[in-house]
C-alpha cells in the first residue's frame, strides 16, 4: 500500500533538539501518534539533507498500516514552526517546537488531528 487511509494518514513531524530553525537539528527521525478514538496511528518522519544544500527532504511512515516508505513533497522550517507537505495523500502537517518537541496539527481530508513529534530511534523495516 503505497498511500496512507484517510484521517490515518501518518502525521509527519520533526523535534529539533536545541533551536528549530537551525534545519540541521531536524534531520533524523521524528515520531508521534495520532489518536484515532481507539486506535493510535503511529506516524514517521525521516529528515535528511542529501544535497547539503540546506533545502529539507523527507519520508514519511505509518508502520501500523504499511512498511513502504510515502515521499514528502516539502519541508519548511521557519521561526520554530515546522511545515510538511504530503501531496500524495493531500495532507500536512504544522507543528511548532516547544523546547522538547513539535506540537501541531496533522490535517487530511478536511479532519484536523493533534500530533506531536519527539526524536526518535525507529528505523524501517528492512527490505
Amino acid at each position: 500500500m503505497t498511500r496512507f487511509a484517510p484521517l490515518a494518514a501518518a502525521a509527519m513531524m520533526l523535534a529539533a533538539p536545541a533551536l528549530a530553525d537551525d534545519h540541521d537539528d531536524t534531520i533524523g527521525t521524528w515520531a508521534g501518534n495520532l489518536e484515532l478514538g481507539e486506535q493510535d496511528l503511529r506516524v514517521i518522519f525521516v529528515f535528511t539533507d542529501e544535497d547539503e544544500d540546506g533545502t529539507l527532504e523527507g519520508v514519511a511512515y505509518s508502520p501500523d498500516q504499511t512498511d513502504m516508505p510515502l515521499p514528502v513533497g516539502s519541508v519548511a522550517l521557519a521561526d520554530d514552526v515546522l511545515t510538511v507537505n504530503i501531496p500524495q495523500v493531500g495532507a500536512t502537517y504544522q507543528g511548532t517546537w516547544d523546547g522538547e518537541a513539535f506540537a501541531g496539527t496533522f490535517s487530511q481530508g478536511g479532519a484536523q488531528l493533534p500530533l506531536t513529534l519527539e526524536s526518535s530511534d525507529w528505523t524501517p523495516a528492512a527490505e
